[in-house]
């Protein structure tokens, strides 16, 4: 695997259900409007993301489709299993992707809540995917390099989650340890990778919804004084793909008359 240099990038992932157990399982009226609370604060920002979507349908009946960037498909861990895990992302895969397409929108992105075995990786080449995003907490600092793996697979750093699930006895401001995150981005000049879980978001209320505001505040601070840049997920691996422009070299010669 290879390790790309591309400077102080953010990007921003947004999921809201990661059961894959729950078929079915319909978007709630409250669901629905923290959606749209927290879509429309990145379009006052102007802050890109990428929304994770399981319940595809789901989203595009409420109208959903409209007010998000960009939509990545979304799988449990349940895919991660090496024999089973294959079988059903063989099944699954361009079922989802031809509903989200069949709505007029591109896919190229697929976001997992754990590790798709190396197997596997053939498959999202296979349907269309060009990006691999681990929503995974990385709760040792998340400064790193896009990799790119196997058949052009761009692989981009573990999430760090936003907001932090509150633990026993803690205060303080629970989205300290994503603030390090962003700054560490634009000192290092390096990607940063954050998720926003929408589900914790709604169980914490109006003390979730605080933190991941100020987090799109504090990213678009920086954003605004030139120390980092914001991406989809997509625009990123694009931009990952496209060829790097060499500086000519000068011949010693005289040309000729």
């Amino acid at each position: 695997m290879s390790k790309l240099f591309h400077g102080e990038t953010l990007i921003i992932s947004i999921f809201l259900d990661p059961d894959e157990e729950a078929p079915g399982q319909k978007l709630l009226r409250d669901e629905v409007d923290l959606i749209l609370t927290v879509a429309s604060k990145l379009r006052q920002l102007g802050l890109p993301a990428t929304w994770a979507i399981k319940n595809v349908e789901d989203w595009f009946q409420h109208g959903l489709s409209d007010v998000i960037d960009e939509v990545a498909v979304l799988v449990g861990k349940s895919w991660e299993d090496r024999v089973a895990g294959r079988t059903r992302l063989a099944q699954a895969l361009p079922e989802r992707i031809q509903r989200i397409r069949s709505h007029g929108r591109s896919v190229s992105t697929l976001t997992t809540m754990g590790n798709l075995a190396h197997e596997n990786l053939d498959l999202l080449i296979k349907y269309g995917i060009r990006s691999l995003c681990d929503l995974t907490n990385n709760t040792q600092g998340n400064a790193a390099h896009a990799e790119q793996i196997r058949w052009g697979l761009w692989k981009m750093p573990t999430a760090k989650l936003v907001p932090r699930r509150p633990r026993v006895r803690d205060v303080g401001n629970h989205d300290a340890d994503a603030q390090p995150s962003i700054r560490r981005t634009a000192k290092e000049r390096s990607i940063s990778h954050l998720g926003v879980d929408l589900r914790q978001v709604a169980v914490s209320g109006f003390s979730g919804l605080g933190q991941t505001m100020r987090f799109f505040e504090m990213a678009a601070r920086q954003r605004d004084r030139g120390k980092l840049a914001c991406q989809s997920v997509a625009a990123l691996t694009a931009d990952l793909f496209a060829p790097r422009q060499a500086n000519g070299s000068q011949s010693i010669l005289r040309k000729a008359a």
